[in-house]
């Protein structure tokens, strides 16, 4: 009895969960035993078979290890997964190990909660698919939006050639909105892959949300009803990726509420003291402009809610599990912060929280784009047959005069060439990388050697490349993301040359 007391003082003392089971039945339990399963005292468990804590899938394993452990006298270690409570489930490491208790034949289990090694472990999986998913979308998307830009091209080139009353002007002005649709989707997978950088700007989040919900909303039988404030703080943000998220969080929404309903948005101006917790997340102090989108949906289950923006997880049969988890990122990537409240039966509401622009800059006016022609020279350089051809004939119809090449180095040399005999290029349209030759930006680097007032226009189709967020501080003096149609180009160049 002295060492069976002393054996109990022990393993009250250990952190790990220990019990014996004789005969499938518990007849000793630790404190950290009835801690890890929610119990009250150690007599909820007493004379009861553990196996009841288990998941189904684990309980004749359970069973077949013990067995094992009484026949073999030795030592297995097995992993489970237990349901202490209502909708709570652990993972645990057990090690079974042969005993005797009052002169009887018995099992003792030590039990370790790897809950949180799990995570982890499965954090580094995502990470590692997620790594290799993005180096596979990011040339993917490249080289899509190339393709892009050849088909984009030449669809604005023949629509500014017909007049806006044939209606072969409206099928290709939809062509090229569906093109534009396919660039979104086609940025909206570089930045879950990549976390692509903001392009940001001063934006009223009123006007943008306005545009979204139209779009968004179009064809469905859900209405929605906005309450913003008059005086909605100004956020610095890339619209185009602040347009995806709303576009998520809305659909999201819709389809919560197949059979119709109401979305509600509501604005407002929020002050963060010291630090403020707000739906379980906490905002350093700072002012946010906090944008939340209700629906009437049946609601989140509570065991989702942990998941909810973990890539790949949906609860929808045809869902990919990325639209979340792109929001989710793209937030992150502007400093805020995105998080939910949902409770079944009384729908969910996703709250996004953007840091106020504290600058003095100004709103850009969104005017109807104008085709902007100009005169000079230019040079481009792109390693794409078909988009040196169709940009030469952009531009020449622009008024400009072009000369092309196909890597930095017949670029570099062309452009040397012409400023030391008198007749330099008025700006350089150069595409950032070049497989297997000098890209746009190693070119600018050796052109602003040879004259370092040259006006580079950087072009790309990797938008998660800093310079394409920040291109003046690579020595750029224009920005054009692929795929563009003539408007956007027309106003790149003609700010660059005659702005």
């Amino acid at each position: 009895m002295e060492s069976e007391e002393y054996y109990h003082q022990i393993v009250e003392l250990l952190p790990s969960a220990i019990f014996i089971e004789t005969d499938d039945k518990v007849v000793f339990a630790n404190t950290a035993a009835v801690k890890l399963i929610n119990a009250q005292n150690p007599d909820e468990l007493m004379e009861k078979s553990f196996t009841k804590y288990f998941l189904p899938e684990y309980m004749d394993v359970y069973r077949e290890k013990s067995r094992q452990v009484k026949d073999l006298k030795s030592s297995l270690n097995m992993e489970a997964k237990l349901t202490p409570a209502k909708s709570i489930i652990i993972d645990v490491e057990l090690t079974l190990v042969p005993f005797n208790y009052q002169g009887k034949e018995a099992v003792q289990v030590i039990i370790d909660n790897i809950t949180e090694r799990k995570k982890m472990e499965e954090e580094f999986l995502r990470a590692s698919k997620l790594e290799s998913l993005a180096l596979l979308a990011g040339g993917i998307a490249h080289d899509f939006k190339n393709i892009l830009t050849v088909v984009l091209g030449n669809i604005s080139l023949a629509r500014i050639n017909v007049d806006r009353e044939d209606r072969n002007y409206s099928w290709l002005n939809n062509a090229e909105k569906a093109i534009l649709q396919a660039k979104e989707l086609t940025e909206q997978l570089q930045t879950f892959a990549k976390g692509g950088e903001p392009v940001k700007k001063v934006t009223v989040v009123e006007e943008l949300l306005r545009e979204v919900v139209s779009l968004s909303l179009c064809g469905t039988d859900v209405k929605c009803e906005l309450f913003i404030p008059e005086k909605l703080s100004r956020v610095d943000i890339d619209e185009s990726q602040i347009s995806q998220v709303f576009n998520n969080l809305i659909l999201n929404a819709v389809q919560a509420m197949p059979g119709g309903g109401t979305i509600k948005i509501f604005g407002e101006n929020l002050e963060a003291g010291k630090k403020k917790v707000e739906h379980g997340i906490v905002l350093p102090e700072e002012r946010y402009v906090k944008i939340s989108i209700q629906d009437e949906g049946e609601g989140i289950e509570k065991e989702h809610l942990q998941k909810i923006f973990d890539p790949f997880f949906t609860t929808k049969e045809e869902g990919t599990g990325l639209g979340l988890t792109t929001s989710y990122s793209i937030i992150k990537k502007h400093g805020g912060q995105l998080t939910l409240e949902s409770e079944i039966g009384a729908g969910t509401t996703f709250h996004v929280y953007f840091p106020v622009y504290h600058g003095t800059g100004d709103v850009e006016p969104k005017d109807e784009e104008k085709l902007l022609k100009g005169s000079g020279r230019i040079l481009i350089m792109d390693d794409d047959e078909s988009i040196r051809n169709v940009l030469s004939n952009m531009l020449s119809y622009l008024g400009y005069r072009v000369v092309s090449s196909q890597n930095g180095e017949e670029a570099l040399e062309i452009f040397s060439e012409a400023h030391h005999n008198g007749n330099p290029f008025d700006a350089v349209i150069m595409d950032l990388t070049v497989p297997g030759g000098m890209g746009g930006g190693k070119l600018i680097k050796r052109l602003m050697e040879i004259d370092p007032d040259v006006k580079g226009i950087v072009s790309s189709g990797y938008s998660n490349i800093s310079v394409m967020a920040n291109h003046e501080k690579y020595g750029f003096k224009g920005v054009v993301h692929k795929p563009y149609h003539m408007e956007e180009l027309s106003r790149a160049v003609f700010e660059v040359i005659h702005g």
